[in-house]
């Protein structure tokens, strides 16, 4: 705790305030993989770490704009004994020598110091929330050699297997709808809750466009297009056009869709219909 956390909360202190008026500066924390994901292991290390995680964040919104806080996971420095150790060395040579010399040179160059300081012109803290990604380096988390595969690696791993199947799955999307037998059914709008899933022909993305999937931001829209313009009597009716509606989309091969009453018995959570549809030929 000392050295992890108590340590770079004081050197920080004495690093602000030793910091001349109209000077910008940066701290660089030392992290660790495991604070995004923590494990039940080496409990104080990984208590420490954590700490030190969120005071990176802490001070990346108390020191804006004159200081910027970022932390840096700069992966394993000395193999533990029970880690492969030929797989530590490829992952080594492949990010190591790769990527955290570019870290350490982007830390270092000039005009990296020089960014730290432009449109840094309010004291408006709101402005340096902690953020993940590169437009807002402050209270980031910049991991260097993660404990996880190479592009390489998982492409490797991919070329031994194939797809067995790919959903689009929608869940508990509510929308309200004119639906129902009786009079006092559709005297005024029923809120409905789909579950939809889409199954889809084996082929995933090869130049990652939306292009060559369906996008699910289509199919949502559709779903409540249908529901607002409904005026099915039966929610097996709802379900069968709901189901229909996404074959126009040719990787789709079958639809599996599920529409609940949440509101219409007092004494159950809810009621309704599920209906599954595969195309002939799929």
């Amino acid at each position: 705790m000392e050295t992890n956390l108590r340590a770079p909360f004081v050197l920080t202190q004495a690093f602000a305030a030793s910091l001349p008026d109209g000077k910008g500066g940066l701290v660089a924390n030392l992290l660790d993989e495991r604070v995004l994901a923590l494990p039940g292991d080496y409990i104080t290390y990984s208590l420490s770490k954590a700490g030190l995680w969120s005071l990176t964040r802490s001070l990346a919104i108390a020191l804006a704009p004159k200081i910027r806080v970022v932390g840096i996971g700069p992966g394993h420095s000395l193999p533990a004994s029970w880690r492969d150790r030929g797989l530590l060395s490829r992952r080594h040579r492949a990010a190591s020598l790769g990527a955290q010399r570019t870290a350490l040179r982007y830390l270092s160059r000039a005009s990296f110091l020089h960014r730290l300081q432009v449109g840094d012109r309010t004291d408006d803290r709101s402005r340096f929330r902690p953020s993940s990604g590169r437009a807002s380096l402050r209270g980031s988390l910049t991991m260097t050699d993660a404990p996880a595969p190479t592009t390489g690696e998982i492409r490797d791993a991919l070329a031994e297997t194939q797809v067995e199947g790919m959903r689009i799955v929608i869940e508990k999307l509510i929308c309200e709808a004119t639906i129902g037998v009786t009079q006092a059914e559709r005297a005024q709008r029923q809120r409905l809750e789909l579950g939809v899933e889409l199954i889809l022909r084996p082929a995933p993305p090869q130049r990652d466009d939306i292009a060559e999937t369906v996008n699910y931001g289509t199919v949502v829209r559709t779903l409540r297009h249908l529901c607002h313009n409904s005026e099915y009597q039966l929610l097996e009716t709802l379900a069968e056009a709901l189901a229909g509606a996404f074959f126009v989309h040719d990787q789709v091969v079958a639809t599996r869709v599920r529409i609940v009453k949440p509101d219409r018995y007092p004494d159950m959570e809810a009621i309704g219909i599920e209906i599954e549809r595969r195309r002939a030929n799929g």
